[in-house]
């Protein structure tokens, strides 16, 4: 399994970013209030699926919040959180089916950059499927961030169900920071 897949976020673009460097807009307000609470708790009731426009901060958030329980989970004892990039999961998935299935297992927390975007096809929404109802069935928590809410994807009804249940959906608004710094820089 690639080295990007256990839970290492050294490399990615966002491995340096922290939630005091992101850029809140009053929009966010409650957002950036939740998000502080969920950093205070040592453990989590629910998984937090982070959606929104594209370049509105939702991978440095997730990549922020992933690294605050890579260090809860070494101050509890416990196994680390894993990351994975939804496109690498996919790459993963097709060497080896049992991929999705291995990372359920082996981590209580799943943190999944870019799960849904348009243009799925069959193999995505098979691994999205199996992603959320291993997690369910395992009382895992997972974490995700996606361009719309799982409540407009077009796929399975129960997987839709139980993202209901297992998750905490929060919409972050804004405009582009990618576009932002264009005009500002």
């Amino acid at each position: 399994m690639a080295k990007y897949l256990v839970g290492m976020l050294a490399g990615h673009r966002f491995a340096d970013k922290t939630l005091e460097d992101f850029v809140w807009s009053k929009e966010n307000d409650v957002v950036k209030d939740l998000i502080a609470q969920l950093v205070d708790e040592l453990e989590w009731k629910k998984g937090l699926g982070l959606v929104g426009d594209v370049g509105v901060g939702k991978t440095h958030l997730l990549a922020s919040l992933y690294k605050n329980r890579v260090w809860v989970s070494i101050y509890k004892g416990g196994g680390a959180p894993i990351w994975v990039s939804f496109i690498d999961l996919v790459s993963e998935w097709k060497k080896d089916k049992n991929t999705v299935e291995s990372i359920v297992k082996e981590n209580d927390m799943i943190f999944v950059d870019d799960i849904w975007s348009a243009g799925m096809g069959m193999d995505e929404k098979n691994i999205i499927r199996e992603l959320v109802l291993r997690s369910y069935d395992l009382n895992k928590i997972l974490c995700y961030t996606a361009n719309w809410s799982y409540k407009n994807w077009d796929g399975d009804e129960r997987v839709k169900d139980r993202l209901s249940e297992m998750v905490l959906e929060l919409k972050i608004l804004g405009t582009s920071f990618r576009e932002m710094q264009g005009v500002l820089g």
